[in-house]
Parts: C-alpha cells; structure tokens; sequence
C-alpha cells in the first residue's frame, strides 16, 4: 500500500488541543492503527479518547478534501476512501480535485467521495483550462466540435463564446482547471451503507484472558441482581456536527412515532421519570438507548467529579448538549426605548455586535452501570412499594387538586380506575394498595384535566381532540412522572 494521505490522532486527555499526535498514514492496516493509537495512549480500555487532529496529503499528489471534512471523519471511513483514491491516475485525482473546489460541489461528504471512483465519467475535467477565453479557444480550435472555415473563427471573440458556454453547461473554473458534468447518471455504490469488513481498520478486541473465562461455566448464585440492560446504540455516521445532528434529529422523531405507536411507551416512560432535569429530547434519546439508566455523565466527569470510571466495552449514549457560538453582526442601532435610531438618509443606522446564536451538538454519556469505583450513595431509583407514608395526606391533596369527584367502586373489568366523560367523576378501584391507588388516581386526574369534554364543542373543535393512544400517553407521563418524583422525595 502507497500513502494516499495521511491523519493525525491525538488524545482528549493528554493532547485537547490537538496540535501534537501521531501521524498515520492512509490506507493502513488494523495492526498499523492499533500501534498508532498505543502511542497516544489510547487502548481497549479508553477506545473513545481519540480525536483526528490534522490531515496531510503527499507532495505530487494533493487531494482538496476540506480539511475540516477530514478531521470530522472517522478512522474507518478515511482508510476506506484512501483505499478507493490509491487505484486513480494523475488526470482523475486531478478532476476529483476541480470537482471538490466548485461552488456547490456535489461531493459534500466522505461517503460521496468515496464513490467518485466508480463515477469517473460524470465530470469532464480540462486542466489547462482556467479562464472564458481559454475554454473559448479550446471549444472553437481544438474540441473538434467547430467546422468552419479558418478565416472565420479569427473573427470570433473567444472570451464571449467561452463565457457563454461556461454559463450554458454550468461549469466552473478551478485551480485544477475547468470541470463540467458530463451529463452521465451517478451511481450510488457505497453511499449510506455499511463500510466493507475488510477496510474497518479501527478495533479494540477484548483480552484473550477475557474471552477465555467467558467461555468457562461459571456457578449460578441462588440470587443475582437484575443485570443492567446494554445500551442500545444510535450510530451517526455523519461527518460533521450538522450531519449528526440530523440523524440524531430523525431518530428522535422516529423515537416520537414509536412511542406513540407502539405498546412500549411504559417502558419508555419509567426511564424518562428518572431524568427530572433533562429535556425532552435527552430523556427521550437517553430512553431509547438504555431503558434502565437511572444517573447520566460524561466520561470525564465521572473520572473527575465521582472518581468512578467507564467499564471495558460500554457503548456511550448518546444525547444533545448545547454549543453556542459567537459571530459579529451588523444590527439596527436602538434608543433608549429600544425603536431604532434613523440615520441621515432616513433608515435606520446600523452597528456591529457580538451576538450569541444557539446550536447544538451531539455529545457521549454513560449511564452508573456502566462504570465502577468510588460509591455513590442513593444515585438509584428503589423499586415502588406498597405502601406510602403519610397515604391519607396524599390522597386528601388530590382530591382537591382533581376537577372532578373521586370515588372508590368495585371495578369488575379489571381496570384500576377511569374518568367518566359524561358523568364527570373519577373511579378507583377498591382494595387496591396505597400505592397504586395514588399511581391510579393522577393518571386519571390527568384526563379529566387534559382530555374533558365540552358536550357543546363543535366537530372541528373536537377534530382537534388527541387520539385514545395520545391521550393515554399523555395520562401516563404524567402518572410516571409525579409517582416517582414523589417516590424519590
């Protein structure tokens, strides 16, 4: 294998600031990367540490990949395009390069680039081409394309004529000539799939000494804890924050969907009663990947604030963090009563301020199961008991918070309680424990406060009524919510 271009790793922990590491040259081999990522520290047992900190291509053989494009790829990902690109000659790389400089480039990302080799034909590339007179003179003399008397073409502005095909064909001048599409079909090959086994470089298998007492059987005890549920990964393959933050977005709303059409909204719904101070999004995703996480942070705070540490082979959840960022701006300069203050031609003057705008990113966390050292005391969510204390003040509390009376009746269909909409009363069901007859109580508080019915609605006002699994979705939430809140309290 030749170098087809070269990235540096650098380590979060000893290198943040990326200027040192380790260069690696592209396409490599799995041994070749593990030996490289072992001389920034990085191993099995911190496989998320690493970051790409620089990109470098041979003197000879540039490639204009977007530098910020390459850093934000994965390790994989660059050994597989390496591996594509090492097979082109001098004339492809060089219309892969035009390509990558015009305007609105259709090769916006690693995984297009990568099947730029079996799309050859799609652009026509003329290198020594860089102005209108140029591409003038080479479709008027030189093309073949133009049969006319020598005598005449002398009489032809060249700059025009190539102006007015550049704007025709829409092509674009480039430091590597001019390059136009050829008007073929692209093939989409590699695009959106799953990188090739034999390009997937980048690997931490476990210890041999592991995997051997595995496979050992081991003496059941007569009681174990329930095991913590693995995480259930999203994986993004986007290659910069935006990308991700799309996929991370469409599996939020897929998330949405699945939550309301499906029948495991009461699992997603005991792991989102846990996470009081996240949003709805980080409880939603932080459910979706691991139902039974009870204490989220990152890896470094774990290791700094609570001295605990992530255990081999956890995969991250992942959530959204905020990441704001700064841009000057010119805005409309305001008087004291914030109206804008007109300038001599009668609009309004404008001045250059620093302004914050939102954003955000997709970042890793890992749930206390997943890591282990110093103990944390009561960090976990008890299992919901039959009794409560002080039951009788509780009661008492909803019964005057409900819009409607509450009852106790013997419910021979089994359900533990429901709102009547005509009647407007509640019913619980008797005999049941002081827990559940709490738990049963706000759920259908919750509709009679949501979901009620006014009998002189008219049919468009009700068109807009949620839907029976909405509704129950909405009564659970906020049962789940407030019954292990007060659980924790």
């Amino acid at each position: 294998m030749s170098e087809v271009f070269s990235i540096q790793l650098s380590n979060h922990t000893t290198q943040p600031d990326g200027k040192t590491g380790v260069w690696l040259d592209l396409p490599a081999t799995a041994e070749q990367v593990r030996a490289a990522m072992g001389q920034i520290g990085v191993t099995q047992d911190n496989p998320w540490d690493y970051f790409i900190s620089g990109f470098s291509t041979p003197e000879g053989r540039h490639l204009a990949i977007p530098y910020d494009l390459a850093l934000a790829s994965g390790v994989n990902e660059l050994n597989f395009l390496a591996a594509r690109l090492e097979k082109l000659d001098a004339y492809e790389i060089g219309a892969l390069n035009a390509a990558l400089q015009q305007k609105d480039t259709e090769l916006r990302t690693i995984s297009r680039i990568i099947d730029y080799p079996d799309n050859l034909d799609y652009f026509v590339n003329l290198p020594d081409i860089h102005t209108v007179a140029a591409l003038g003179d080479y479709y008027l003399n030189r093309s073949g394309m133009v049969d006319m008397p020598d005598e005449w073409k002398s009489a032809i502005d060249t700059a025009a004529l190539g102006k007015h095909i550049a704007e025709l064909e829409q092509g674009a001048f480039t430091e590597y000539g001019y390059i136009v599409k050829s008007g073929d079909q692209w093939r989409q090959v590699y695009e959106g799939q799953i990188i090739p086994e034999e390009y997937r470089v980048l690997s931490f298998p476990p210890p041999q000494v592991e995997r051997d007492e595995a496979s050992r059987p081991q003496p059941q005890p007569e009681q174990t804890a329930p095991a913590s549920q693995p995480v259930i990964p999203i994986v993004l393959t986007g290659r910069n924050n935006a990308e991700r933050m799309k996929e991370i977005t469409d599996r939020l709303e897929a998330g949405i969907q699945a939550l309301f059409e499906s029948e495991q909204y009461k699992n997603y719904l005991t792991a989102m009663s846990k996470f009081h101070n996240y949003s709805f999004n980080n409880t939603l995703l932080i459910a979706m990947q691991k139902p039974d996480a009870s204490l989220v942070a990152g890896y470094n705070k774990w290791k700094d604030e609570f001295e605990r540490h992530v255990k081999r082979g956890e995969r991250a959840i992942k959530i959204l963090a905020p990441a704001p960022y700064k841009v000057r701006r010119q805005v409309e300069k305001l008087d004291a009563n914030g109206r804008p203050i007109p300038g001599p031609d009668g609009k309004p003057l404008t001045e250059e301020q620093e302004v914050t705008v939102p954003a955000f990113k997709v970042v890793s966390v890992f749930d206390v199961s997943q890591t282990e050292g110093r103990e944390i005391p009561d960090i976990a969510v008890d299992e919901l008991t039959g009794s409560v204390e002080r039951y009788q003040d509780f009661f008492a509390a909803l019964e005057r918070t409900s819009p409607v009376p509450i009852a106790f009746e013997d419910i021979e269909s089994g359900a533990h309680g429901y709102y009547h909409l005509e009647e407007k009363r509640i019913a619980i069901d008797e005999g049941m424990s002081e827990l559940q007859t709490l738990k049963t109580a706000i759920h259908e508080i919750a509709h009679a406060t949501l979901h009620a019915i006014d009998k002189d609605a008219t049919p468009e006002e009700l068109a807009d009524r949620p839907d029976r699994r909405t509704r129950e979705v909405q009564a659970l939430y906020s049962a789940f919510q407030n019954v292990n809140h007060f659980k924790e309290c």
